[in-house]
């Protein structure tokens, strides 16, 4: 509980990376500890809790897998948090919720789970939208010079902001805040 405070609290990235590795050598060197970690990893994957806690439990449970220290029981338990992280706001978590989906199917060839969830994905819910995107795709040329897509991507950055902020105008947003948003879309 203290560790999961201490992740929640934690301004510097290292400081909950630690925090983060801490948890897994917890669940691997002591068997005992192990119902308590997944409680906490569980905990912090709540959508309410901080992007960086969510991203330090979608590593630290990843890694688990990875290893090999994955119960049987993990996809039931983890599958829908992670579709439901899947479809946040914060991209970061939602890549490192699909790698962790990914890592559960290869490890339990559960992908059957994930049918429900892939038949919502392929009902278009704008027959129009995707109309348009296909015509446009179409048409573009198949590659781009990069300096044009840098050009698209400074464009479509700004576009988000506008419509996110839903000032009109990208004087409300900060520098820092545009250079985020840039590369988190690159």
């Amino acid at each position: 509980s203290y560790l999961v405070e201490c992740i929640l609290d934690g301004l510097k990235w290292e400081t909950i990376k630690s925090a983060g590795s801490l948890l897994c050598e917890l669940f691997r060197s002591n068997p005992n500890y192990q119902s308590d970690v997944m409680v906490a990893l569980h905990l912090l994957l709540v959508p309410t809790k901080p992007a960086l806690a969510q991203r330090v439990s979608l590593a630290a449970l990843a890694q688990l897998v990875d290893e090999d220290y994955a119960g049987s029981d993990w996809p039931n338990q983890l599958i829908p948090q992670l579709l439901i992280l899947l479809e946040g706001r914060d991209l970061r978590v939602s890549a490192d919720s699909y790698c962790l989906l990914c890592s559960l199917v290869r490890r339990f060839r559960c992908d059957t789970m994930l049918w429900d969830f892939a038949r919502q994905l392929n009902q278009p819910q704008d027959v129009d939208a995707w109309a348009v995107v296909e015509v446009a795709a179409a048409k573009a040329p198949a590659v781009q010079a990069p300096e044009n897509l840098a050009k698209r991507l400074k464009l479509q950055t700004d576009a988000e902001i506008v419509r996110v902020s839903g000032s009109g105008s990208l004087a409300d947003y900060g520098a820092s805040c545009h250079e985020e948003a840039v590369s988190v879309l690159k």
